[in-house]
C-alpha cells in the first residue's frame, strides 16, 4: 500500500483487496464508473478510457501502448461477496 501512495494513487477512493501468494503479496485497486462503449466508434472509447483512468495509470507506461489495444467485449461478470 505504500508503494501505491508513492506511485500517486489515493486508496481512500478504491476498494483495496490484498492477494496473498506463497512468496508475495499482490495489492488489486478497484474503483466502479460506467463507461458506455457500445455505441461509440473505436477511437472514442479509447479516448473516454484515457478521460476516466486515474493519472497514476495514465503516467504508467500500459497507456503508452493504448493505439495498439482493441476492444474485446462486452464483458460481464459478476464477483462474490460474503
Amino acid at each position: 500500500m505504500e508503494q501505491a501512495v508513492q506511485e500517486g494513487f489515493t486508496l481512500a477512493e478504491y476498494e483495496l483487496e490484498v492477494e496473498w501468494g506463497y512468496k508475495k503479496q499482490a495489492l488489486s485497486l478497484a474503483k466502479d464508473f460506467d463507461i458506455a462503449l457500445e455505441d461509440k466508434p473505436e477511437g472514442q472509447w479509447r479516448q473516454l478510457i484515457l478521460d476516466k483512468a486515474p493519472q497514476p495509470f495514465k503516467d504508467s507506461s500500459v497507456f503508452k501502448s493504448i493505439a495498439d489495444t482493441r476492444v474485446m467485449g462486452p464483458i460481464r461478470s459478476e464477483k462474490y461477496k460474503s
